[in-house]
């Protein structure tokens, strides 16, 4: 607790004059999203919250916004840039491009501001949706057998932030809001963040709302404004010390307008990222292990007088499948006492075989206070008397005998 009043102060400072940022939030459906039949009405969507948010010096639009490979829509984002830099806006919107030989894909962020287009590649790419985790053979294997399967390409593990609208923003697609340190490398160069995502896969679970408190930690750590772009929320501006400035309504089509404050600075985590909790966590387990010898109660004296367990192998000693394979057979047999109903009877081949490793079998282990073991002599007897039973039953005698047997 001590160590957090410590830490509880402002690690940043404002670099800058407010911005003003306008998010917009198309709400499209994710069954409908990558329609054929739904691009026209996607994309004149955007195209209209796009020019009711002109004039913001920042416009920001969720991940993938447009439902096509920019590759294909190059008038329609040229027209909107156009339209955004006529009137001092910077474009900063999520996309999925294709490289120039058409073989590699990513997803994207362009930023497009009067100084140019800046580009984002998602790096954390999610297994099974973004990327097929498996060997080059499987991937040679599925192309032989023509089976569908693509993936994204990771862009550089560190990449510049973005610049638009005279901001440098540190960037990051849907889920990579999680990863803290990863984040941290932009920091030294960033004023403020911006993550597109769509977490409409999630429907109305609370899958979005602890996606949504992962961001707010992640303007916490950097001290900075976080502008949050969503297909249908949660789209919001979040303040350095994680308050939520501006909050769009969930589930449906709107323009979010808020300002934001370029910020330099950096917190501890963003200065020493994982290492300190790593190294915390290390000197823990080290201090503890003395310890652990000390608290750990010694095992109690063995008692005294008390001869432990003796086995003794016995001569006559088989293993089983040996010693089955020379003793039984197994044949079926009809039975006069069952009326005509098979029976599976176990004859014995060679009783002096298996005496001898019954008696074995019962000197294995000496117990003091224990019966002593039976004799040899009384085991022979006992298979004789079993195969005697096994043939009174065998001729139709006594039923009782034969359920014994």
């Amino acid at each position: 607790w001590l160590a957090a009043l410590a830490l509880d102060r402002d690690w940043t400072r404002a670099s800058g004059p407010p911005v003003r940022v306008a998010v917009l939030q198309g709400a499209i459906p994710q069954d409908i999203k990558w329609l054929d039949a739904n691009r026209e009405t996607t994309l004149a969507l955007y195209a209209k919250l796009t020019r009711e948010a002109l004039g913001e010096p920042l416009i920001v639009m969720p991940e993938s916004a447009l439902p096509d490979l920019a590759n294909k829509l190059l008038p329609f984002i040229g027209q909107l840039y156009s339209e955004a830099g006529a009137r001092g806006s910077a474009l900063v919107l999520g996309l999925v491009r294709a490289s120039d030989d058409g073989r590699r894909y990513f997803n994207s962020i362009a930023a497009l501001d009067a100084e140019g287009v800046g580009w984002y590649d998602k790096h954390h790419l999610v297994p099974f949706a973004e990327f097929f985790p498996v060997p080059a053979f499987v991937r040679r294997w599925l192309r032989l057998m023509s089976l569908p399967y693509s993936d994204f390409t990771p862009g550089p593990a560190v990449q510049p932030p973005l610049r638009a609208a005279g901001l440098s923003l540190a960037a990051g697609i849907c889920y990579e809001d999680a990863y803290g340190s990863t984040l941290a490398r932009a920091l030294p160069q960033a004023d403020a963040l911006v993550n597109v995502t769509n977490d409409a896969w999630f429907g109305h679970s609370t899958a979005r709302y602890q996606h949504f408190q992962i961001a707010r930690m992640r303007a916490i750590e950097s001290g900075r404004f976080l502008v949050r772009a969503a297909n249908d929320g949660i789209s919001a501006v979040i303040g350095p010390r994680g308050e939520v400035v501006a909050e769009a309504p969930e589930y449906t089509e709107a323009v979010l307008r808020a300002a934001i404050t370029p910020r330099t600075g950096l917190p501890p985590y963003a200065r020493v990222g994982n290492w300190a909790i790593i190294l915390l966590a290390a000197g823990v387990l080290a201090a503890a292990s003395p310890w652990r010898s000390r608290l750990t109660p010694p095992l109690p004296p063995a008692p005294e007088n008390v001869e432990p367990e003796k086995k003794v192998r016995k001569s006559g000693y088989r293993p089983w499948a040996e010693l089955l394979q020379h003793t039984f057979s197994i044949d079926v047999l009809t039975c006069p006492s069952c009326q005509g109903r098979m029976r599976l009877i176990a004859v014995v081949k060679n009783p002096a075989s298996i005496a001898r490793y019954l008696a074995a079998a019962g000197e294995l282990t000496e117990v003091p206070g224990r019966s002593p073991p039976r004799a040899p002599s009384y085991w022979k007897s006992q298979v004789l008397r079993r195969q005697a039973l096994c043939d009174q039953s065998e001729r139709g005698n006594d039923r009782t005998d034969h359920e014994a047997a």
